[in-house]
């Protein structure tokens, strides 16, 4: 989850994530993210250089029956192809309609999406609703990478991790990589990708 922090006026200082808690009580998550999957389509489509772009959804949008259409409807507007896209998801609750959760899944990936959850606060067992894992990425946050240049233990684990990752056929995006000293620390790892303020955009590590 971001970090960052706004200024409103009248409330002061917020961070991202109590503005994104502030939509879901509202019940305005899913306007917002298509607000942003809207904006980001109308960017890809000026690009001239195909890239995939990855963004996080709320998991109220797989329990919109019309979601899939509009998804859809926009990446012909923009010329786009679900293959230009990486879904990711925090958690995937359980629900009262977790076949109507499960057919969108399976919809975003028969067009082409691949499917990323944020870390294992996700409970990634239970991505995939009871049957095989429908993603391809996980992404983990800075937590899992600001002390491994100096403590054995959080680079320990991060391998570990990793590990767990490869064997599920996950490919690791790691943010929050911002040393150079880190880079060094993952350069043993020919499948994760890394993002931060060091490299930009998702990268390899090798």
């Amino acid at each position: 989850m971001c970090t960052a922090k706004s200024r409103n006026p009248e409330f002061g200082d917020f961070s991202d994530s109590q503005y994104i808690q502030i939509l879901k009580e509202t019940g305005l998550i899913v306007q917002f993210d298509r607000a942003i999957l809207e904006a980001a389509m109308k960017t890809m489509s000026t690009w001239t250089q195909r890239k995939t772009v990855v963004l996080h959804l709320d998991s109220d949008q797989l329990l919109d029956p019309t979601f899939t259409g509009y998804f859809a409807d926009l990446l012909k507007e923009h010329k786009l192809t679900g293959h230009d896209f990486v879904f990711s998801f925090d958690t995937l609750h359980r629900s009262d309609n977790a076949q109507l959760m499960e057919n969108s899944l399976d919809e975003l990936i028969r067009m082409g999406v691949r499917i990323a959850s944020e870390g294992f606060s996700g409970d990634i067992s239970n991505f995939g609703l009871g049957k095989k894992l429908r993603n391809t990425y996980l992404i983990l946050g800075k937590n899992w990478v600001k002390d491994i240049a100096f403590d054995d233990s959080s680079y320990e684990l991060l391998v570990n991790l990793v590990r767990l990752a490869d064997c599920m056929n996950l490919r690791v995006i790691l943010h929050g990589v911002e040393h150079a000293e880190q880079v060094k620390c993952l350069m043993e790892f020919k499948r994760l990708l890394v993002k931060g303020d060091i490299v930009g955009s998702a990268k390899r590590a090798v």
